[in-house]
């Protein structure tokens, strides 16, 4: 409704009521632009950045030294940024024979706090190789417990133990069979190895020169 021109005829206050009018539209007038400036826009949203990395089991492995001499013990200093379950097996690179060494008889605790470096295989056993060439050692951790106990490591379809290394206590199998062990648990190494991403796994295969006494690798 339009607005009247002529003041407001109140005795002795009409041109203050008048006064007041206009002042009123002109604040009535400006509110828009003062609430575009000072107000928060009501579709504002928060945007956050998820690092999708941050929780992913990581393991550093590293050896005590560049290269290691026949019946010298070999040694690793691992560590992970979560706590985890260790596994390591050497693989004979003519054979293709896959030995468990950890977790053994000899080295039976293998859950290790995070953040921590430890060193592998502990002060109870030793990893020794009898000739010079190149060694390679798999280091599986994960997050949670893996069962690979005797009853298992002898299941079907798997090839047995070595006869003489089984009595001691050891794990010996093709590669490829201790993989599809590890499979049966839900661990698969061959998928992590092949690129597919598994946060609460982590794989690192290591090789390893062993020489002789002052000499170089056969």
């Amino acid at each position: 409704m339009p607005l009247a021109t002529a003041p407001i005829l109140v005795p002795g206050r009409h041109w203050a009521l008048r006064s007041l009018l206009l002042a009123g539209l002109a604040a009535t007038a400006a509110a828009p632009a003062f609430a575009q400036q000072d107000a928060p826009a009501a579709d504002a949203k928060q945007v956050s950045v998820v690092d999708g990395q941050a929780d992913r089991l990581t393991l550093t492995v590293e050896p005590a030294k560049d290269r290691f001499v026949v019946n010298e013990p070999i040694r690793f200093k691992v560590s992970g940024n979560r706590t985890f379950f260790l596994y390591v097996y050497s693989v004979d690179p003519n054979t293709r024979d896959a030995t468990l060494l950890v977790p053994s008889r000899r080295h039976s605790n293998n859950k290790y706090p995070a953040g921590r470096e430890i060193q592998v295989p502990d002060k109870s056993f030793e990893f020794v190789a009898d000739k010079a060439e190149t060694e390679r050692f798999v280091f599986v951790a994960s997050t949670r417990y893996i069962d690979l106990d005797q009853a298992q490591r002898t299941a079907p379809g798997n090839p047995p133990p070595a006869q003489g290394k089984a009595a001691d206590g050891w794990l010996v199998t093709k590669e490829a069979a201790l993989e599809d062990l590890f499979a049966e648990k839900g661990v698969r190494v061959r998928d992590v190895r092949g690129g597919k991403p598994d946060g609460d796994l982590a794989i690192r295969d290591i090789e390893i020169k062993i020489t002789e006494r002052g000499g170089a690798p056969n």
